[in-house]
C-alpha cells in the first residue's frame, strides 16, 4: 500500500511538473508584413482598390499569417479589410491628414488572431511630430507627410510567453525624415524586449537604419531558409523593384527565424508591394 501511494504520488507530481514545463514551451507563428496601397486613382482599372481587395484578402487567407502589420489603407480599405478577413482583429489609429489636409488618414494597423493571442498593451504615435503635434516646418528632417508607428504587447494563450510588435512606414522622399523617424522609433521602444520590427522603410535596411537599429538583424539574413525573390516594391508592373519592406528581429531575443519568404504573384498584382513573411519560433 506505502509502495503505491508513492507510485501515485510520483505520478500526480510528473503531471504537473509537465505542465508547467509546457507552460513555458516555444511556439511558431506566422508574421507578415504588407504595404496594401491605399486607395486612390491608378493608371489601370484592375489596380483601383475596389477591384483588388477581394484578390489581396485571398492572398492574406492563402499565406494564413498570425500578425500582420499593413502600411497605407485608408479608413474606408480599414472596414473593407475588416470585413474581409473576420478572422483578425486590428489594432491602431490613422496618421491624420496631411498637410492643409491635402492627404489621406493612412493607417499602420497590427491584425492579428485573437484565438491565438491576448493583446495585453498597444498604441500608435506619430515619428515626426513635436509634442505630439506634426508641423511640417522642415520637411528635409520630418517628411512632407505625417507618419507613425503602430504597436502592440502581445501574450500568446498557449505558451504564455509575451513579445512587442512594431510597424511602421518611413518617409518616402528623404534619407534625413527617414532616420528622423527611426531614431524616435527606437527611443520609443525603451528597454522592451523580445521586439519584432516591421514595415515600408522606404530605404534598404543598409547605412543609417542599419545603425540606428543596431539591435536588430534583418530576418532574411537570420532565416534557415529563403524563399521568393529579394525586391518587395514592384509598382504595378514590376518597374520599380526595390528592396524596401523589412521584417527585423531584436538581438539575443530568444526569436529564431525558420523561414523568410517574399510572396510573388502572377498579375493583375493585389499591390504595388510584395507581402513579406517569417516563420518564427519563440
Amino acid at each position: 500500500m506505502k509502495k503505491l501511494f508513492c507510485v501515485i504520488s510520483c505520478l500526480v507530481f510528473n503531471f504537473f511538473a509537465i505542465g508547467q514545463e509546457g507552460a513555458s514551451d516555444s511556439f511558431h507563428m506566422k508574421v507578415m508584413s504588407y504595404n496594401v496601397r491605399r486607395k486612390g486613382k491608378e493608371k489601370l482599372p484592375e489596380s483601383l482598390w475596389d477591384n483588388r481587395k477581394e484578390r489581396l484578402a485571398e492572398r492574406i487567407r492563402i499565406a494564413n499569417p498570425d500578425i500582420i502589420g499593413m502600411q497605407e489603407p485608408t479608413k474606408k480599405q480599414m472596414e473593407d479589410l475588416r470585413q474581409l478577413l473576420p478572422a483578425y482583429t486590428s489594432i491602431g489609429l490613422g496618421r491624420g491628414s496631411s498637410w492643409l489636409g491635402a492627404g489621406t488618414n493612412e493607417y499602420n494597423p497590427i491584425f492579428y488572431k485573437p484565438a491565438f493571442f491576448q493583446k495585453l498593451a498597444s498604441g500608435t504615435f506619430h515619428i515626426n511630430a513635436t509634442k505630439g503635434i506634426w508641423t511640417p516646418f522642415n520637411w528635409r528632417k520630418t517628411g512632407a507627410l505625417p507618419r507613425i508607428c503602430t504597436w502592440a504587447k502581445f501574450k500568446n494563450k498557449n505558451s504564455g510567453k509575451e513579445f512587442y510588435v512594431y510597424n511602421t512606414h518611413l518617409d518616402n522622399k528623404y534619407d534625413s525624415a527617414r532616420e528622423h523617424g527611426a531614431k524616435v522609433i527606437r527611443k520609443k521602444m525603451g528597454n522592451r524586449h523580445p521586439i519584432i520590427l516591421m514595415g515600408d522603410f522606404n530605404a534598404g535596411f543598409t547605412n543609417y537604419l542599419q545603425t540606428t537599429f543596431n539591435n536588430f538583424d534583418h530576418a532574411r539574413t537570420q532565416a534557415k531558409l529563403v524563399v521568393g525573390p529579394e525586391t518587395t516594391r514592384t509598382g504595378w508592373a514590376d518597374e520599380e523593384l526595390k528592396q524596401i519592406d523589412h521584417i527585423l528581429i531584436q538581438k539575443n531575443s530568444g526569436i529564431k527565424v525558420l523561414k523568410y519568404e517574399v510572396v510573388q504573384e502572377d498579375r493583375p498584382y493585389s499591390s504595388d508591394h510584395r507581402p513579406a513573411i517569417v516563420e518564427l519560433e519563440l
